[in-house]
């Protein structure tokens, strides 16, 4: 009997819903760049706009770099023209790149070419797709592969950090009910009941 041939698109689906936080959906998208392009390293941001200035958090990667800023507060001059033209992905050739340029990152290798794709959602840039790749100047035709896992990774972070806002209000609640049953404890331990029973006779005037 014959198997039929994997699909990517469909495991990186189902891996998507297996995972709930946005981290791990964060390293499984960036893990299916990595299977598409080879020889590359890939990093997944999400940008807070509701932060001044702009927040860029790396939240996913996979390959050969690791991430020495987690954090940026401002985007550099290769990731500036995204915020202007949010629906255009940038590939950038090596002879075009500077150190600085990822300075974010650890990388022990050369790197020919660097490729940023937005995430975007109902027209809102929510997110960027950094790749790097070593050995292969990136070609727009290598990026209309990656639509497809674009279509997929805009809408699983959303819900994953959705997700969490929830648990974090429910964490908070259960934490509020705790300290008031805390609360509760600590008067029924210091109440003085005799008291109290007097003070109701004499306000009732029994």
């Amino acid at each position: 009997m014959k198997t039929s041939p994997k699909d990517p698109i469909a495991d990186l689906a189902a891996s998507l819903l297996a995972a709930a936080d946005s981290p791990t959906r964060a390293t499984l998208i960036a893990s299916a760049f990595v299977q598409l392009i080879p020889d590359c390293a890939c990093i997944v941001h999400r940008i807070l706009f509701d932060r001044l200035p702009s927040t860029w958090i790396a939240i996913g990667k996979a390959g050969e770099i690791s991430v020495r800023q987690i954090s940026q507060s401002s985007p550099n001059r290769l990731t500036a023209p995204l915020l202007s033209e949010a629906s255009k992905a940038h590939i950038y050739l090596a002879s075009d790149i500077r150190r600085e340029d990822y300075a974010h990152v650890n990388v022990s290798r050369s790197i020919a070419s660097i490729a940023y794709l937005p995430l975007r959602s109902k027209g809102i840039m929510i997110g960027v797709v950094e790749i790097l790749a070593f050995s292969v100047e990136l070609q727009t035709q290598d990026l209309e592969e990656l639509v497809p896992i674009l279509v997929l990774a805009s809408p699983a972070l959303l819900a994953a950090v959705d997700f969490e806002q929830q648990r974090q209000n429910l964490l908070d609640s259960v934490h509020r009910m705790t300290q008031l049953y805390d609360l509760e404890k600590s008067l029924n331990a210091t109440l003085d009941l005799d008291a109290v029973i007097a003070l109701i006779r004499l306000k009732s005037g029994a």
